[in-house]
């Protein structure tokens, strides 16, 4: 089922000029993956943390080793709309961060640019 899907996407894709906001806004994101991946994954747990505090939740369970003998309060989570408004917030925020990144990539030629 993933792999019909993703076939048909890169087909849609393939004639993609840049020129509509969300081909360019995509073309930033997709000309710096691996630098994307890494602060998502800081912004995410820090979203997750900021929002738990701002909704007076229990934080213990963010410092735990994972596993059968952790401890998650009954009350954790948050309704879908809260991650999707968090989801699209983290997307806003690393916009600038990986636009900034990518140009950087294309005027300095040094080795480690083409690994993140």
């Amino acid at each position: 089922m993933t792999l019909g899907p993703a076939i048909i996407l890169l087909a849609v894709t393939d004639a993609i000029d840049g020129k509509a906001i969300w081909q360019r806004i995509s073309i930033i994101f997709g000309r710096v993956p691996m630098f994307f991946y890494i602060l998502q994954w800081f912004v995410a747990h820090g979203f997750g943390l900021m929002l738990t505090l701002f909704a007076g939740k229990q934080i213990s369970h963010y410092f735990q080793n994972p596993g059968p003998q952790m401890e998650v309060p009954s009350d954790h989570g948050f309704p879908l709309w809260v991650v999707y408004a968090a989801w699209i917030a983290g997307l806003i925020l690393l916009y600038p961060l990986c636009r900034w990144w990518g140009k950087l990539k294309q005027r300095k030629k040094h080795w480690i640019f083409s690994y993140i």
